[in-house]
């Protein structure tokens, strides 16, 4: 998973260089496999310019000539990007510059002088799209080093099967916050409610509750699709997902940022407004959105209304409901699913999605409603439209609070390292368990929050204990 640090540094304040946290979280167990610096090649000829003439090269189907301002010069460029347009702030890459393994050079064609080169993502380094020109933030200063304005550090972590509380920016943040103790910031959203209630325009039924524990609903209408904010793309871009669209790019947005996978289908797509999750029936198909038509067989769990399948749950959703250009109404999906379902399934189909490899890592059933109302108080900021009011949240059976009886002792007795309760309590509550030590002894009952089903006995406390002290001198404690 990758983990731009200018968005982890959204959630907690972090002060040591790169290389030096992810040592630490390496030796706390959160393996960093690798770190990129986006920009470090980049150089002082790659700058912010804007597109101040734009014509059309005669005898040419595809080639455009620019004229763009450096701030302090304006240079003539030929492009053949169809995304651009006047007034457009872009990355320019002057004469001398080096792109990848292009050498920029000026060069005359059909009549222009090109005095550089506008640039891709995938030219930057910073995606796999090819298919326009990057478009910078229209506040973006001109003339300035793209790497001051775009550069980033990437952290690429290996995920453990077991961790699904880490397959999310803010995860890794907790991790961070607990070992350099600081403080934990979490969005809380504000949402403005309005209109005719969830409730009223959506049915839910869930009649497998075994392979679907939560599935929570919520509506936002009036809606406008358009390109995401540039900041947004530029995040998703970092953490290796392709910008499609505002609603698309928000719920991958809220995946990567709290964990939860969201689905958005098109309301008024959805047939007779009620969702079904069931198993498929026999000689059931799907066509999903990569266009691809699957085969369904009765152990997998659907989304369905009532004339058919709109979604495979936990891995992708279907063509037939999907948010397109037209949409103006969308239904937002935000579900916990049962991990062995959707791993077999998605093994069945051959199909590893990012929702899919959230799911078979065991999510938090309570991510649900706060990943749908991040989702609503963005798509009102960045798509317009109005959240209506509540929550259509089927949760028959939420999972009880584990307590564990624990001791000081069985860290000694384990490792034959000393610990003292205070450290103890210490360290597990900054991992977000609540600890109530007993005064008259070394022992104290630990609940377990609802984000780590991976601990379930004392054993599993006594590695959380050693994984927050891993760096402490045995003289300090």
């Amino acid at each position: 998973m990758k983990v731009p640090l200018s968005w982890l540094k959204e959630y907690v304040d972090i002060t040591m260089p790169p290389e030096a946290l992810a040592h630490t979280l390496t030796m706390a167990g959160l393996e960093v496999e690798a770190i990129e610096y986006i920009g470090a090649d980049w150089g002082e000829d790659i700058i912010t310019a804007q597109i101040a003439h734009l014509e059309k090269v005669a005898g040419s189907d595809h080639l455009s000539y620019a004229r763009v301002n450096t701030g302090t010069e304006e240079l003539g460029i030929i492009c053949g990007a169809p995304n651009i347009k006047q007034g457009d702030k872009v990355p320019l890459a002057r004469v001398g510059a080096k792109v990848g393994d292009l050498s920029i050079g000026e060069k005359k064609t059909m009549g222009y002088h090109s005095q550089g080169m506008l640039c891709s993502p995938r030219e930057l380094g910073i995606g796999n799209d090819h298919s326009g020109i990057y478009i910078l933030d229209p506040a973006t200063p001109l003339g300035q080093k793209l790497v001051d304005v775009l550069g980033e550090v990437v952290f690429e972590f290996a995920i453990k099967a077991n961790r699904g509380d880490l397959s999310s920016i803010i995860g890794i943040a907790r991790e961070v916050a607990a070992l350099t103790k600081q403080e934990l910031r979490i969005p809380q959203p504000v949402l403005h409610e309005r209109g005719r209630p969830t409730a009223e325009m959506v049915k839910v039924t869930v009649e497998d509750t075994d392979l679907c524990p939560r599935y929570s609903a919520r509506i936002i209408s009036n809606i406008e699709i358009g390109p995401s904010p540039e900041w947004m793309g530029r995040r998703l871009l970092a953490a290796g997902m392709r910008p499609i669209n505002n609603v698309v790019d928000i719920t991958n947005y809220v995946m990567l940022e709290f964990g939860q996978p969201l689905h958005g289908f098109d309301y008024d797509l959805v047939r007779h407004h009620h969702i079904i999750v069931r198993r498929a029936r026999p000689g059931e198909e799907i066509v999903t959105l990569d266009g691809v038509k699957r085969k369904l067989t009765p152990d997998m769990l659907l989304i369905a209304d009532p004339e058919g399948p709109i979604a495979i749950a936990g891995v992708m959703g279907g063509a037939i409901s999907e948010v397109n250009d037209n949409t103006t109404t969308v239904l937002l999906e935000a579900a916990n699913f049962q991990a062995a379902s959707v791993r077999r399934t998605s093994v069945e189909l051959g199909l590893r999605t990012d929702a899919s490899s959230r799911f078979e890592k065991r999510l938090d059933p309570e991510l649900t409603v706060a990943g749908a109302n991040r989702a609503m108080q963005l798509m009102a900021e960045h798509a317009g439209g109005t959240v209506h009011p509540g929550v259509v949240d089927c949760y028959p059976s939420p999972p009880q609070p584990r307590t564990i009886t624990f001791s000081t002792d069985d860290v000694e007795w384990l490792t034959a390292v000393k610990v003292t309760q205070h450290e103890v309590v210490e360290a597990l509550s900054w991992l977000g368990f609540i600890v109530v030590p007993d005064e008259h002894s070394n022992s104290m009952q630990v609940t377990v929050p609802t984000f780590r089903p991976d601990v379930v006995e004392s054993a599993d406390l006594v590695e959380e204990v050693l994984r927050m002290m891993h760096d402490q001198p045995a003289g300090s404690r």
